[in-house]
């Protein structure tokens, strides 16, 4: 029952604001989660922590979206945390950043593109977020 009320909660006061940073280029997209269980399978999956950020992210507190690839868009690839229009933080399996994955000019050039189209800051070359510039 207490899952059930966060998620209603969620679904009428904080889903309908977070909706809009949905994002999508030829490869990759931003997903906004319907549902709060859908954080505790992404942290299953990439082996993070995100599903401890269930009731936060329910309060509105701070917002998770996640980062896929086009062709396999169903399955967890990387997690970003968008916290007072910036991001905190982005993370792939076992925590793995951006620097760490097999395309990162191309996930770099996509998260910057979805920052400036939603008006979210990111700091260039910050080694927790965004992979260092070559």
């Amino acid at each position: 029952k207490l899952l059930e009320r966060a998620n209603n909660d969620y679904k009428t006061n904080v889903y309908p604001k977070v909706s809009k940073l949905a994002y999508e280029n030829e490869k990759y997209a931003i997903v906004v989660p319907n549902k709060l269980e859908e954080l505790k399978v992404e942290g299953l999956a990439l082996h993070h922590c995100v599903g401890s950020y269930t009731s936060a992210v329910g309060k509105g507190e701070t917002t998770i979206v996640f980062l896929r690839e086009k062709e396999n868009i169903d399955a967890p690839f990387m997690t970003c945390e968008v916290y007072q229009g910036s991001i905190r933080q982005i993370h792939g399996l076992m925590n793995n950043n951006i620097k760490d994955q097999k395309d990162p000019d191309g996930i770099n050039s996509f998260i910057k593109e979805w920052c400036n189209a939603n008006k979210i800051s990111f700091i260039q070359g910050n080694e927790r977020i965004l992979a260092a510039p070559r």
